[in-house]
């Protein structure tokens, strides 16, 4: 896991940033959906 992680680095900390920054609400369609998808359908 900590191998996974430190080879994703920049790229798992930017998906993480946009995950934390998209936990409230989300009206944008597209961005709703990678929501769904990061928090497996767990809705506002």
């Amino acid at each position: 896991m900590k191998l996974l992680t430190s080879s994703a680095g920049p790229l798992w900390k930017r998906l993480r940033t946009i995950y934390y920054w998209s936990l409230p609400c989300v009206h944008n369609r597209s961005m709703r959906v990678i929501y769904a998808l990061l928090n497996l359908g767990n809705g506002c």
